[in-house]
């Protein structure tokens, strides 16, 4: 799963493998509750079962403050994860997305 600009991945990299490098105080992760968590400059970052990440997602707009233009938060949607709002056993269960699933009804 791609997130944003990716600027949680060597701070997960690094607290997977902690033989890999020395995470930085903003990026350090700890294990708890067996399960990954950390802070990047992006916001709050941990990881599912599954080893994929659990973001926030920002939802933006650009408004002019102070004679500049700026990136202001409209919304915010907390801990979304690959599976966003569906059941993951369910949804693994499905049929992968391909050329034949799911069949196209509107082809002459």
């Amino acid at each position: 799963m791609f997130f944003g600009d990716s600027a949680g991945q060597p701070a997960l990299t690094r607290a997977k493998n902690p033989g890999a490098g020395r995470a930085q105080p903003c990026a350090r992760a700890d294990r708890a509750g067996g399960r990954l968590r950390g802070v990047t400059p992006q916001g709050p970052i941990r990881l599912d079962p599954y080893g994929n990440p659990i973001v926030n997602v920002y939802i933006r707009r650009v408004e002019r403050r102070d004679g500049q233009l700026m990136n202001v938060v409209v919304d915010t949607y907390k801990d979304v994860s690959q599976f966003w709002k569906f059941d993951p056993a369910a949804f693994l269960a499905a049929p992968v997305y391909s050329r034949d699933y799911p069949p196209a009804k509107n082809i002459e």
